[in-house]
């Protein structure tokens, strides 16, 4: 499943971005002159993830932030998703979409706190989830002399509802699509731009406001060292040959070394 493109409004600066579909080829460029919305759109894709958003980013005249980003999938990766859960109109409704999901959130702008929620953004799409009812039970044929006991009972497939359910299905499903999802950061100055040196504890403190220790937890992230400890255990050349190891490409000296 793969980020396909987004779409946002009354996000800060941004009135009505319309749908920008990503590049296919995974690289995608943003250009434009000083505050034309470029880091907030970055902002507000990250902010999809999170629960709250700042006040910084309610435009003045009230409008509620709204962000849709969508998600190309396939058959077979919902079938693996949603074993013996999805109905046939359900994955009729998909493949007219082309296997795009797009998920909508949006927040209350007097109440920035609120959680919000997940939809469906595509009103076919949505639909077809929460038009979907629960499948008859089977009875068993009956004779004259009651019961047909010489009839085997038909084999059922797992109910949807075990999975879904009927009630807001649609929003159960768009919840479920996102926790296979790609997990969105994004790479600040704050997060992104490795200090010179940091001291290895404050990496390992939670509540640490050292500067630059979320952009070294994010290099070691990356790097696939998820645990702090292995990089004290041995001498100083071995936990420099493991970060330059991890760098993806040639990394400055400073930017590799870590107090401890």
């Amino acid at each position: 499943m793969k980020l396909h493109g987004f779409y946002i409004k009354n996000f800060k600066s941004i009135v009505d971005s319309g749908w920008c579909i990503l590049s296919p080829d995974n690289i995608t460029t943003f250009i434009g002159q000083n505050e034309a919305g470029k880091s907030a759109i970055l902002e507000a894709i990250s902010a999809f993830d999170k629960d709250q958003i700042p006040r910084s980013a309610i435009r003045s005249d009230g409008g509620a932030p709204e962000i849709v980003l969508s998600y190309k999938t396939s058959r077979e990766e919902l079938e693996e998703v949603f074993p013996a859960t999805l109905f046939p109109h359900e994955i009729a409704a998909l493949e007219a979409a082309k296997w795009v999901i797009a998920v909508f959130k949006k927040w209350d702008p007097y109440n920035p706190q609120n959680k919000g929620g997940y939809a469906l953004y595509d009103s076919d799409l949505k639909s077809a989830f929460d038009n979907s009812k629960p499948e008859p039970e089977s009875q068993e044929p009956e004779t004259a002399d009651g019961p047909d006991a010489t009839q085997q009972p038909e084999k059922k497939r797992e109910a949807p509802e075990n999975r879904l359910g009927f009630e807001s299905r649609s929003g159960k499903f768009a919840e479920v699509v996102l926790s296979y999802a790609p997990y969105l950061i994004e790479f600040n100055e704050e997060s992104g731009l490795l200090p010179n040196s940091i001291d290895i504890d404050e990496i390992g403190k939670e509540d640490s406001k050292a500067q630059g220790v979320a952009a070294a937890r994010n290099f070691l992230s990356v790097a696939e060292i998820d645990d702090i400890a292995d990089l004290v255990k041995g001498d100083v050349r071995v936990v420099d040959t493991r970060l330059e190891r991890a760098s993806a490409v040639d990394v400055h000296p400073e930017l590799t070394h870590f107090e401890g």
